[in-house]
């Protein structure tokens, strides 16, 4: 007798994505996701491959966007500041980079960028190039001042239940309505 796939078993698999190796080639990166029933979504971990062992490098299960910074030097982007989750809790947009020694040790904040980034590349020592979610309503809160930041944000709460749609098309790149939004 055949035994059944059922719903439930696909909480079993675990994919490996995002790839990355260091710039010396000797070692890679990658992340390690799984389905998470109880949140209704995924968790995604950071793995080292060494070539001989595999090491789970982070353990919160949010860190997908990362980057080698060195060949012993991971960023990643990760949410771990009580400050930082209250901002993104109010509506602000931001993204926080950590620094992962592969000596040992914590992660280490680095950089906090006041945009939702998506991807991110090095292309110099310290400088970055970004591929960013931006919204022309509302990403330029960090640009306001506190009383401006806290009227825009207000805004934006009120407006989270339904969309304006304000340009034509209506549409791009398959995203559905993209009006004021942009990648």
């Amino acid at each position: 007798m055949k035994e059944q796939l059922e719903l439930k078993d696909f909480l079993k698999y675990r994919f490996i994505s995002n790839i990355q190796f260091t710039p010396d080639g000797k070692k890679a990166a990658y992340v390690l996701s799984n389905c998470d029933w109880d949140h209704n979504g995924y968790q995604h971990f950071l793995y080292l491959y060494d070539g001989k062992h595999h090491r789970q490098l982070t353990g919160t299960g949010k860190e997908s966007l990362y980057f080698w910074q060195d060949d012993q030097t991971l960023l990643f982007s990760n949410v771990r500041d009580e400050k930082d989750k209250e901002a993104l809790e109010k509506g602000e947009e931001r993204t926080v980079f950590y620094r992962l020694s592969l000596d040992g040790g914590e992660a280490l904040k680095a950089f906090t960028i006041p945009l939702t980034v998506m991807g991110i590349k090095p292309i110099r020592q310290d400088q970055y190039i970004l591929y960013v979610h931006y919204d022309l309503n509302y990403s330029r809160t960090y640009t306001l001042d506190a009383t401006s930041r806290e009227e825009l944000l207000k805004e934006k709460k009120e407006m989270q239940d339904y969309e304006v749609l304000d340009e034509l098309p209506f549409y791009g790149n398959g995203q559905g309505k993209r009006s004021g939004l942009y990648q």
